[in-house]
């Protein structure tokens, strides 16, 4: 799948509409990002030409900012999910289903000076209505490092960057660019007033699809003051995991504990006799507990969405009976719109959990970050330097270092030559160095374990970590009440 991002800077003008879209016409993408088109709700059809149709849009009710996500006909039938458009023209989104693959597009404007508080709401909306693997593109009218920008003057930081950085951290998004061909562009914009270059519009993918990207590219457009960005995308069939992972933001809810050791006690009261082992009636309550849970999770979503489409209902009554003259109301509107705000909360928190869940488990990309942090463990624990006592010495490179432990070996074993090989000398050092652990070691380490020492170290597991095979989270072991813990002991 093809796709193109530019900043039109308006399209009111019928010959540059047609001018774009043979421009458009000659790269042949399937999924077009328009910024600042300029254009009301009753002119988008003009859209609407040339194999192309407007998959969704949001205009300004005034012929500035506007943004909008084309298709080309007869290439690809996405199934649409859901939409978003803002009504400040700013951003647009759209679900959409391809190859049994879910994507979540985003187009985004961000206006010169636009405030933090506004960025923080785009970003809290599209965390929560995100679905599947994440495009986002757009003009963001920042820089985010001095790499962005060919001037020579000196920049601070701007609060919306570190907002932007903050949320592509959050969300685990790439920037593509850094996976551009040799020939492309550097910059996408150029200012005639200050006369400089910069590099304010972005495409961020998420994590999973960072091995999908493919031809990436900064090209030229003589219609606009920015440059396009054109970028390919492999469509393969996504197969998902059957198995569903419980967010762990549940278990700091209220009733969840309640409910919890509820479950578990009424388990243990039925199943646990004398006749059966402790260990089939712990794999047993692990099961069966994972499973009420599971179901105690989606029952409750539902009932998220219920109330908050009831109290959405009663805020809009009374928001009219206020209009009206009757400012009795005010005061129960508020305690609505704060239970709706909690509500929106928890459905926001849980929806980013998922994002970070299926960046994961849909990636191959978390295996190069592994492999990396493993690299990183063993260099750690490598000998970084050596004191050799003859010459009072310190080497720090490695062929020095063997150079010095071979030089030893020839010593301790009265050998001239400098051939020696080096699985020689780790054979020796491996019979020279001994650890040895004295009597009450062994007497510490042969000791039952009591409830004091698995307690205490239930409470050190680490939360917002990934479960185990019997996909029981850290913050569920951290629940369980005694009677259940005591079962680990026997």
């Amino acid at each position: 799948m093809k796709c193109l991002s530019i900043n039109v800077n308006g399209l009111n003008n019928s010959n540059k509409r047609r001018s774009l879209f043979k421009y458009i016409n000659l790269h042949k993408p399937q999924i077009v990002f328009l910024q600042e088109t300029h254009l009301l709700d009753r002119d988008i059809n003009n859209l609407n030409i040339n194999n192309y149709t407007v998959l969704i849009n949001s205009q300004y009710k005034t012929k500035k900012r506007g943004v909008a996500i084309l298709l080309r006909n007869s290439t690809i039938t996405p199934k649409i999910i859901t939409t978003h458009q803002d009504t400040s023209g700013m951003f647009c989104l759209v679900s959409i289903e391809l190859n049994k693959r879910i994507y979540t597009l985003v187009n985004l404007y961000w206006i010169p000076g636009l405030g933090l508080k506004t960025v923080k709401q785009h970003f809290e909306e599209i965390i929560h209505l995100t679905k599947g693997s994440l495009i986002l593109a757009g003009d963001f009218n920042c820089i985010m490092n001095e790499k962005d920008t060919d001037s020579k003057s000196k920049r601070r930081k701007q609060p919306i960057s570190k907002a932007l950085s903050k949320f592509i951290d959050t969300l685990y998004l790439k920037d593509i660019n850094e996976f551009a061909e040799p020939d492309s562009l550097i910059f996408t914009f150029y200012s005639h007033r200050y006369k400089t270059n910069s590099r304010i519009d972005r495409i961020y993918v998420a994590n999973d699809l960072i091995t999908k990207i493919d031809k990436v590219k900064i090209i030229n457009c003589p219609l606009s003051d920015h440059n396009a960005i054109v970028f390919e995308i492999e469509l393969t069939p996504f197969y998902s995991n059957p198995i569903t992972r419980i967010p762990s933001y549940i278990t700091k809810l209220r009733d969840f504990k309640e409910f919890y050791e509820e479950t578990i006690k009424n388990f243990l009261e039925i199943n646990y006799t004398e006749d059966i082992s402790e260990i089939y009636v712990w794999d047993s309550l692990k099961a069966v507990t994972y499973g009420k849970i599971l179901s105690w999770y989606i029952n409750k979503r539902k009932l998220w969405n219920k109330d908050m489409l009831d109290l959405q209902n009663k805020a809009d009554k009374l928001k009219l009976e206020i209009q009206k003259g009757n400012a009795t109301q005010v005061q129960e509107l508020t305690q609505i719109n704060k239970k709706y705000t909690e509500l929106l909360h928890h459905k926001i928190m849980i929806n980013l959990e998922k994002i970070k869940i299926n960046s994961y488990s849909t990636n191959s990309a978390h295996l190069r970050y592994l492999t990396n942090r493993t690299k990183k463990i063993i260099k750690s624990k490598q000998i970084k330097e050596i004191f050799i006592p003859n010459t009072n010495k310190r080497v720090t490179e490695l062929n020095d270092i063997l150079e010095a432990f071979r030089l030893q070996f020839n010593i301790d074993n009265s050998i001239n030559t400098q051939d020696t090989p080096t699985k020689d000398i780790k054979k020796y050092l491996e019979n020279n160095i001994h650890i040895k652990l004295t009597q009450e070691q062994i007497d510490i380490i042969n000791k039952p374990i009591n409830m004091t020492e698995l307690k205490s170290q239930i409470k050190k597991l680490k939360t917002n970590k990934a479960p185990g095979p019997d996909n029981m989270l850290p913050e569920m072991y951290k629940l369980i009440p005694n009677q259940a813990i005591s079962l680990l002991l026997k």
